[in-house]
């Protein structure tokens, strides 16, 4: 996926959704995943390097994982990149052809636009060109057809995140990735433990994990947070979920196993202000390595919320 300088700027952290989707179809396909955001492409420079593998399906994102909620407004090289690369399967996943595919496939050549969580989607999309079938069997994209647009119905959320493969963060560059603040020190690493959140903040657009909060089990998280170290040799993480302690039993859970099985992480995580005043659920997770909660004080203005 590409960004930065050139193309557009986002945090250094890994684009999750694009290591899900390698993972899940490199077991079948060959597969290069790309983060020219990482190392500051412009969109010549990510050319050169589509150009050089020449693959049969370009897949990419406008909004990066870590945007999916507060997606960039600037995404004008997005579709420069697709209509010079000129590859005739391009599929663009992300935040802003989920809630608009029209308007998005009008302004360039991406032959299918997916809507919403992008995983499944994408994997059940290549096996169908692969194997050439019908992309209206498809759910969950948008494309031409004829004068028209054809939208799919769309595609139900993966239920069972614990089914989905580790990221395949072994075909990105790892130790180029860093937290915003040195209280999180490299190696560094972002992780998804739940998708969605329950809350209706007009502020945050919910498009890519709608309806419903589900989250991994205990188990899946340590078993990611111990490859990750025995791996990479990650010192922090940061959990990268909407809302980290909605399901407060969960996370006691997972702290008391960071905890009884000795792992040394420092991490961090979102909270909503209101729902992060218990004060053994606080002391919990700093003595499992917590040591940054980031707040969304979205204004200082009352009439402002309350609006």
């Amino acid at each position: 996926y590409a960004g930065k300088a050139n193309i557009m700027t986002v945090r250094d952290r890994q684009p999750l959704d694009m290591a899900y989707i390698a993972a899940l179809l490199r077991p079948e396909h060959e597969v290069r995943l790309l983060d020219a955001n990482i190392f500051g492409y412009d969109v010549d420079r990510t050319l050169e390097e589509i150009t050089a593998f020449k693959p049969d399906v370009f897949v990419l994102t406008s909004t990066p994982v870590n945007r999916w909620e507060c997606p960039n407004s600037h995404i004008d090289s997005v579709y420069e990149l697709i209509n010079r690369a000129g590859i005739e399967n391009t599929i663009l996943t992300g935040s802003h052809g989920s809630v608009t595919p029209e308007w998005m496939l009008r302004k360039c050549n991406a032959k299918y636009e997916v809507r919403g969580e992008p995983e499944m989607i994408v994997k059940n999309l290549v096996e169908t060109i692969a194997a050439g079938g019908d992309a209206k069997t498809v759910k969950g994209i948008s494309f031409r057809e004829g004068d028209g647009f054809m939208h799919t119905e769309d595609a139900p959320r993966i239920e069972n995140l614990d089914a989905l493969p580790l990221p395949a963060y072994d075909l990105l560059p790892m130790e180029r990735y860093r937290y915003s603040f040195n209280d999180l020190p490299q190696p560094f690493s972002i992780m998804l433990t739940s998708r969605g959140c329950p809350y209706h903040c007009t502020f945050c657009l919910k498009v890519m994990s709608k309806d419903k909060f589900i989250w991994r089990s205990t188990k899946s998280v340590i078993d990611e947070i111990k490859y990750l170290q025995q791996n990479f040799g990650v010192q922090s993480v940061y959990f990268q979920d909407w809302e980290f302690v909605i399901n407060k039993p969960r996370v006691h859970e997972l702290c008391d196993t960071i905890i009884a099985e000795g792992i040394k992480l420092r991490w961090g995580c979102n909270v909503r202000a209101n729902d992060f005043f218990f004060k053994d659920l606080i002391k919990k997770m700093a003595d499992a390595g917590c040591v940054r909660v980031n707040i969304g004080f979205e204004s200082g203005s009352q009439k402002v919320l309350n609006s």
